[in-house]
């Protein structure tokens, strides 16, 4: 019996490379649920008008980041290990569009 084949894209990000395997779908919608939870939640618990310490919002995105992309993949990154809220939006935004496109060139497993 053959084992589970591993679709590992590597990402050019500033600070290195880190990896995801596409085998692994679900990971991504982990991440996306971690990041609308801290963001449906910043906004439901604070008026659009105070300042939010985002810290401990961005340090378990970040868990969840490096237990996808690998040890340290924040840092690699953003440069640092707790991103903006901003930050994150825009990095599940790019990386949406990566996905649907390896996809779409059936680079991954089903």
């Amino acid at each position: 019996m053959k084992g589970k084949k591993t679709f590992l894209k590597t990402i050019r990000v500033n600070g290195g490379m880190i990896h995801f395997d596409m085998s692994k779908p679900e990971q991504l919608k982990r991440l996306a649920a971690v990041i609308d939870q801290a963001a449906d939640e910043i906004s439901s618990k604070y008026d659009p008008d105070e300042r939010v310490d985002f810290q401990p919002f961005s340090q378990n995105i970040a868990e969840e980041f490096d237990r996808i992309f690998g040890k340290k993949a924040t840092i690699k990154t953003f440069g640092t290990d707790l991103p903006s809220m901003g930050q994150w939006e825009e990095f599940n935004d790019k990386f949406t569009v990566l996905v649907e496109k390896w996809i779409k060139e059936g680079k991954y497993a089903s």
